[in-house]
């Protein structure tokens, strides 16, 4: 069986929010980005970047998943704004090993 494009991006997100992960008040550290990838503004490609993000910068979870992409809104070091959640991984604490 195969997902759709996107399908496993979305699921992930929803287990995440499910498990509490959606919003504020997480370590800093818990995601982060696992590409170079360009924080937008908004939630579609055409929106203007706030900034281009190296692989491994932490993000902040601060809004749900976007209804326009499979998006969240994040805070970064660098400002706040849209990623697609295929650019955001989980990083597991060392007692998660």
């Amino acid at each position: 069986m195969s997902l759709p494009k996107g399908a496993v991006a979305t699921v992930f997100a929803g287990l995440l929010l499910l498990a509490g992960c959606g919003g504020g008040g997480h370590d800093p550290g818990q995601f982060y980005t696992n590409a170079t990838v360009a924080l937008r503004s908004g939630q579609d490609d055409e929106s203007e970047m706030v900034a281009m993000l190296p692989r491994g910068t932490p993000v902040i979870p601060v809004g749900q998943v976007g209804g326009e992409c499979t998006c969240w809104k994040v805070e970064t070091p660098q400002g706040t704004g849209w990623l697609y959640t295929q650019f955001i991984s989980l990083r597991l604490s060392d007692s998660q090993h």
